[in-house]
């Protein structure tokens, strides 16, 4: 896992784990203490001990750096101590000179409202950048898409491929649309079927809301404007999701070059010696703490930028290059989620003009799809 000692274990998770630990005893001994004044049953005693080995389980976990563990613990840390302390600062405006906070809290209210203002202090530095990077070093992503990254080549620069690079392999055709339609029917599916389950419990909602407010109909245009919003943008992603894809999305690699074909009959065909360079992009963002990999898409980086390929427009980027002697547009198709469609252009490119082949190399911005992220 590490080639020699492991990593320091940052302060924030030295500290923050005892006393998330500490906190939460802290909380189960009140009741039973009898200082809020709750009697105890057994199924109440069985709730306690149940959520005590499911807590101090993941507190085990944060401890010993696993990603999944951290992640949800930062963020009950944060969320439930800052609802808390969210509402009490509410209460004390609604009231104004009324609220006595010395005279109305009891003395076990302060212990709890310091403890969660520590709680989430801890949560808020368990976020912090080395944390993350601690915590990647003891347990390194295991997704396909980024265990590909792993000991990636520094890309060499492109020469002009000559008849002696070509090596005998057998020509690859994969038709990357129905590839990728399949993925975001899927995706699209599982949206589609949130809305659904949400669909029909949210009348009964609304009419409930509804009687309890006199007939006030606010709530149920509120609630009627959101699934609006919803399903329009679920309509307009899905539009330009098409648009982009278009009629088809089919690419075949040979011993001549390149061929793309929209499923039109506009074939663009690339020549070898057409070509600067080959190569897979990809967009690292940040989400809910860590990093995640949108669409890599290949890029084909034409020698002769200003040449006419009219089908291919859509497709057409301008930006940074990865390699400062190559020219700055590029043509970029997207690419299915599918680590053995990746090997086998890699593969299908190399074993025909190595020296064309950038490797993967990150673009600046995500160019992918919402649903496909």
């Amino acid at each position: 896992m590490y080639d020699s000692a492991p990593p320091t274990r940052p302060a924030a998770v030295a500290l923050g784990v005892p006393f998330l630990a500490a906190l939460w005893a802290g909380l189960i001994a009140l009741p039973i203490s009898g200082a809020i004044g709750s009697t105890w049953d057994s199924t109440a005693v069985f709730s306690a001990l149940l959520w005590t080995a499911v807590w101090y389980a993941m507190l085990y976990r944060v401890w010993r750096g696993g990603p999944a563990a951290l992640q949800v613990v930062s963020q009950l840390a944060v969320w439930i101590p800052g609802i808390c302390l969210i509402g009490l600062a509410a209460m004390a405006i609604t009231l104004g000179s009324r609220f006595d906070i010395l005279g109305a809290l009891p003395w076990w209210w302060w212990t709890v409202l310091f403890g969660y203002a520590g709680a989430f202090a801890v949560g808020i530095l368990l976020r912090r950048s080395d944390v993350r990077a601690w915590s990647t070093a003891l347990h390194p992503p295991e997704s396909r898409a980024e265990a590909a990254l792993r000991n990636v080549p520094v890309p060499a620069a492109p020469a002009s491929g000559g008849s002696d690079e070509v090596a005998p392999a057998g020509p690859l055709a994969v038709d990357l649309g129905e590839r990728l339609r399949s993925h975001a029917r899927m995706r699209l599916g599982c949206f589609g079927l949130l809305l659904i389950c949400f669909f029909p419990g949210l009348p009964l909602i609304v009419g409930i809301v509804t009687l309890i407010r006199d007939g006030d109909p606010q709530m149920a245009l509120v609630c009627g404007g959101l699934l609006l919003v919803l399903a329009l943008c679920l309509a307009v992603s899905t539009a330009r999701f098409r648009r982009r894809l278009g009629p088809g999305s089919r690419i075949s690699i040979d011993d001549p070059g390149i061929t793309w074909d929209n499923s039109m009959g506009e074939n663009t065909w690339f020549g070898w010696d057409q070509l600067s360079a080959v190569g897979i992009s990809y967009h690292l963002a940040k989400a809910k703490g860590r990093t995640v990999m949108h669409m890599p898409q290949l890029e084909l980086f034409d020698r002769y930028p200003d040449a006419y390929r009219p089908a291919l427009t859509d497709r057409s980027r301008t930006e940074e290059p990865p390699q400062p002697h190559l020219p700055r547009t590029r043509f970029r198709l997207m690419l299915p989620p599918d680590a053995t469609i990746h090997a086998d252009l890699e593969a299908a490119v190399t074993s025909r003009r190595p020296r064309l082949w950038l490797g993967w190399y990150p673009r600046a911005g995500s160019d992918t799809p919402w649903f496909l992220r």
